[in-house]
């Protein structure tokens, strides 16, 4: 294992989840939201900011996306899945 790098030893494979990702109204992709599969919250951000810098808005779980209301229909675009 190298410097730095932690593993956690889990029976069998993490399980994959999935996040809901919104755009900030400074974005071009403004109204839209990516879903991302992903391990953890954590993970899902990560790869948030590798597709698309810091112009997005808010992430949310499963639960949390479907409570919230927003002031315009999304547009969802294409999933992102951690490999």
């Amino acid at each position: 294992m190298s410097q730095g790098t932690r593993h956690l030893c889990i029976e069998g494979e993490a399980k994959m989840n999935p996040y809901y990702f919104v755009f900030g109204s400074n974005h071009e992709q403004a109204g839209s939201y990516v879903k991302i599969i992903a391990t953890s919250m954590i993970k899902a951000r990560q790869l948030m900011f590798e597709e698309y810098g810091d112009k997005w808005d808010s992430g949310y779980t499963v639960e949390e996306f479907e409570k919230a209301r927003f002031c315009v229909p999304l547009r969802r675009l294409n999933s992102i899945k951690e490999s």
